[in-house]
């Protein structure tokens, strides 16, 4: 919903590849317990209170009054560009 075609096709290629990754050099040599990965708190989310690289997709305005064109690289926490990933108008690059 949030991600383009191309990042939810390499999202699910990398989850294939670190999977089988992980099979064959961890999990297979573990207990039949511990082989499972999918518990909520092993998956990444990003960290709300730290600093992330966006790509502005269309001209914002900040909480602060600044005016960040389309196409630019910006440097801004989580928590204030929420609303315009949401929507579409950024993107998280890291």
């Amino acid at each position: 919903d949030r991600m383009s075609d191309a990042e939810l096709a390499y999202l699910q290629k990398y989850g294939e590849l670190m999977s089988h990754h992980l099979d064959q050099t961890v999990l297979d040599h573990l207990p039949t317990a511990w082989q499972r990965l999918d518990e909520d708190n092993m998956i990444d989310r990003p960290r709300r209170d730290v600093y992330h690289f966006w790509y502005v997709r269309e001209t914002i305005e900040t909480d602060d009054g600044t005016e960040n064109e389309k196409g630019t690289t910006i440097l801004a926490k989580y928590d204030n560009l929420e609303k315009y990933f949401t929507a579409g108008k950024v993107e998280l690059l890291m």
